[in-house]
C-alpha cells in the first residue's frame, strides 16, 4: 500500500517538477549521448 501512495504523490509532484526540471533532463540526456559518442570514438582509435 505504501508503494501505491508514494506513486500517487510522485505523479502529482512530477507534474509540477517537470516544468522546472524538464530543461535539465534534456541537458542530462544530451550530455549522456555526447559522452557515449566520445567514449565510442576514443575506443575506435
Amino acid at each position: 500500500m505504501s508503494k501505491l501512495k508514494s506513486n500517487k504523490k510522485l505523479k502529482s509532484h512530477l507534474t509540477i517538477e517537470e516544468k522546472k526540471m524538464g530543461k535539465t533532463h534534456v541537458y542530462i540526456l544530451l550530455g549522456m549521448i555526447v559522452i557515449g559518442i566520445a567514449i565510442g570514438l576514443y575506443r575506435m582509435q
